[in-house]
């Protein structure tokens, strides 16, 4: 290793299909194969105080993801680092247009009971 330590994360986005995917890359210490394969485990930390962490966080967004529709990956190398891809469904054209109908009519409930 040439010089100190640089910490890095990179966040990528892009559009597949009708899929939103953003990938978030880190060089930190990463996981070995054991623990990689637990992260989505509720409760399963590697962190040595619970100060640290619960551990559902991941486990949770996993089961917001995919009751989204989504999907969550991970890949990791110990001691070269980690990349979560988080993949969620794009709205169409008419959940958006069904969506703004339902905040304009909303808006105006609010304004008619004051």
């Amino acid at each position: 290793i040439i010089g100190p330590y640089q910490p890095r994360v990179i966040i990528r986005s892009k559009t597949i299909g009708n899929k939103l995917n953003t990938e978030v890359e880190d060089n930190g210490i990463g996981m070995t194969k054991e623990q990689l394969e637990k992260v989505f485990i509720p409760f399963f930390t590697t962190k040595a105080s619970v100060d640290k962490g619960t551990g559902i966080g991941l486990s949770r967004m996993k089961q917001l993801l995919v009751s989204n529709k989504g999907a969550i990956e991970m890949t990791s190398t110990y001691r070269e680092g980690t990349t979560i891809t988080l993949t969620l469904p794009l709205a169409t054209e008419e959940q958006i247009k069904t969506s703004r109908e339902k905040v304009v009519k909303t808006e105006e409930e609010k304004g008619g009971s004051s």
